[in-house]
């Protein structure tokens, strides 16, 4: 969005593609993504959305225990090289663009592969504009030569000559092509990394456990219709859970991107209409990766670059290690969805809909696929701890048995054991933002709760009597702690 050209990059791209004090629970874990990167003059926008997906999921799962994770950079070029091969083998008309839940098929079946390996490089292609046009053109010609009708499928040796071509691919970076579109030997696509042997389809399905039956597709619908503020809570809840999310949305008229916020012009952007394509065109027109969310915004993952329209927010500056984020108004994005609702789509992972964990908590989610609607019931103030928000943060969190004990006007502790459910509840005041529960003698904690006036947490009874909750600073120092012996069934 740095010029007017960026505003409309991916116009055909998913399918032909003042910041306020956060407290949110998404914020609180910490969700690293890496860097953001630079689309350049393509529409591959909705690749940059989903690789940044995976690429933050192998950062968290390559996370030890006293922080680091592995900021491993995968190519987007890749994916979207294959989603125009294929269009040349199958003869279709050539567009850069794709639906994001398209691109979990297209993961499927050529899988991603690494930018970079070390000092090897994998499939970092250095292409700056747009390759439709281009590409357009160079089949246009194959055809007009051999006296072929338009969109007629291409060889494969000529179709892979055209793209490359196109794209000024390196030799090995062809080969890997071919082969990962099985038109190669399969040697041609391995590489090593950690002392693996690799293919983008098994780097996908081995390394990176890909598959995309364990995402639903969330397409948002009219604002003000029944339903709309439950997909507004799955979406939250996929964030609070660790997992940035892929979403499309059509940049509006009547929106302004400068320092380092999307926003209405007028509340609401009620003065807007949807920019080009019109609202007869039946994609969206921009994709990015969510990260976090805020009293009435998100905060997005660009793909414009380091100085593309990044916030200086300090808040975000403390909780991220580079100015690299952008935050979207909630007004914004629901201003395309009421311009033309059920056009949008967001990727949320399966795990996120947890059926019936407690009586407490009841969460109901029902398949999505082709736009069949969520029915999800949330406790809007039940924030539930995970292992995994822990993990998430930029600091360690690790048990101190010598944790001093804390008054009751600090850390007020109740828990209460119901058959095979065991609920906790926390009250809190300053200087607490945090808590880790831990069962009996464990030494990391079975969740963190983020900063709220008051927590309730539950989930299944652990056969241990003992409970211990250390309350944390904003860097998860251990304040202290209140420690308690659960009633027995």
């Amino acid at each position: 969005m740095r010029k007017t050209l960026a505003l409309f990059t991916c116009m055909l791209a998913v399918s032909g593609c003042r910041a306020k004090q956060a407290s949110s629970g998404v914020l609180d874990a910490g969700i690293v993504a890496t860097p953001a990167d630079d689309q350049r003059g393509t529409a591959f926008c909705w690749a940059y959305a989903v690789v940044g997906h995976l690429e933050q999921r192998f950062y968290e799962e390559t996370r030890g225990p006293s922080g680091g994770g592995f900021r491993l950079n995968f190519s987007e070029e890749y994916l979207g090289l294959a989603h125009i091969a294929g269009q040349l083998l199958d003869g279709r008309p050539i567009n850069e663009g794709l639906r994001l839940s398209a691109a979990l098929a297209l993961v499927d079946k050529f899988g991603i592969v690494p930018e970079k390996v070390g000092d090897k490089n994998l499939f970092k292609a250095k292409f700056d504009e747009a390759l439709g046009p281009k590409v357009s053109d160079a089949a246009l010609s194959y055809w007009t030569e051999r006296q072929e009708p338009e969109n007629t499928p291409i060889a494969p040796a000529d179709a892979l000559k055209i793209l490359g071509d196109a794209a000024g691919l390196e030799a090995a970076q062809r080969k890997m092509l071919a082969a990962a579109l099985g038109l190669g030997p399969t040697a041609d696509a391995q590489f090593t990394y950690a002392n693996g042997t690799y293919t983008p389809q098994t780097w996908a399905k081995n390394r990176l456990k890909f598959s995309a039956a364990d995402y639903h597709v969330v397409r948002l619908g009219d604002p003000t219709a029944d339903g709309y503020a439950t997909s507004l809570k799955i979406l939250k809840k996929a964030l609070i859970y660790g997992y940035s999310v892929p979403i499309s949305f059509n940049i509006v008229q009547g929106s302004v991107a400068e320092q380092g916020q999307i926003r209405c012009r007028e509340a609401g952007c009620w003065d807007a209409e949807l920019a080009t394509p019109t609202p007869a065109w039946p994609h969206a027109n921009h994709a990015v990766l969510m990260i976090d969310t805020m009293p009435d915004a998100w905060v997005i993952k660009n793909s414009w670059g380091l100085n593309g329209n990044t916030s200086s927010a300090p808040e975000l500056l403390k909780r991220y290690p580079l100015p690299t984020y952008t935050i979207m108004s909630q007004e914004f994005y629901a201003a395309s969805h009421r311009l033309a609702p059920g056009r949008y789509e967001a990727l949320v992972p399966k795990k996120v809909c947890v059926k019936d964990l407690t009586p407490q908590r009841k969460l109901v989610c029902t398949p999505l696929v082709d736009g069949d609607a969520v029915d999800m019931t949330i406790d809007e103030p039940l924030i539930a701890g995970n292992k995994n928000l822990a993990a998430l943060s930029r600091y360690a969190v690790e048990r101190d048995e010598a944790a001093q004990a804390l008054p009751a006007a600090t850390l007020a502790l109740t828990s209460k054991r119901d058959n095979d459910v065991l609920c906790i509840e926390a009250k809190v005041a300053p200087p607490v933002k945090y808590a880790a529960v831990y069962f009996g003698n464990d030494k990391t904690p079975s969740g963190v709760l983020s900063e709220q006036s008051a927590w309730k947490w539950c989930l299944p009874a652990p056969p241990m009597q003992v409970v211990a909750v250390q309350a944390l600073n904003d860097r998860f120092k251990v304040l202290g702690q209140v420690s308690g012996e659960l009633p027995t069934p």
